[in-house]
């Protein structure tokens, strides 16, 4: 894989709930969402006992939010991907299964899960969605 050249790509970072960019602006979307950091808990075992369902419930609000708003910002044929550090089904495929739900503009092109007993990293999900229209 070859790395781009310098200037060839216009990065933006702002915040995902207010764009301050018109609708079907982007080829390429990134929402590396806000999540409970469960995935981590190899690493950060205190995490546990900071977590409640209730932040839970709260986090998947915003990270529904999120990837609507990033299916949104990139044009037809434009692609997404929604990458947490969780390995709790409400906030990985859930979240992607409910948003396409009421969508009948994006196709998933696939997703992985990453184990550490099986995979050596912390937990984490990513899903790749491509918007049709």
């Amino acid at each position: 894989m070859a790395a781009l050249p310098a200037g060839s790509v216009d990065v933006v970072a702002g915040d995902g709930t207010r764009p301050a960019w018109v609708p079907g602006t982007f080829d390429r979307v990134l929402v590396d969402a806000p999540c409970s950091g469960l995935g981590a808990l190899r690493r950060r075992p205190e995490s546990r006992w900071r977590r409640s369902p209730a932040d839970v419930d709260v986090l998947v609000g915003l990270q529904q939010v999120l990837l609507d708003v990033a299916l949104e910002s990139v044009r037809p044929g434009g692609v997404v991907v929604y990458a947490t550090c969780s390995p709790v089904l409400a906030e990985t495929s859930h979240v992607v299964e409910a948003v396409r739900g009421r969508r009948d503009d994006t196709e998933l092109v696939g997703s992985f899960q990453l184990w550490p007993h099986r995979d050596g990293t912390d937990a984490m999900y990513a899903a790749t969605l491509r918007r049709r229209r």
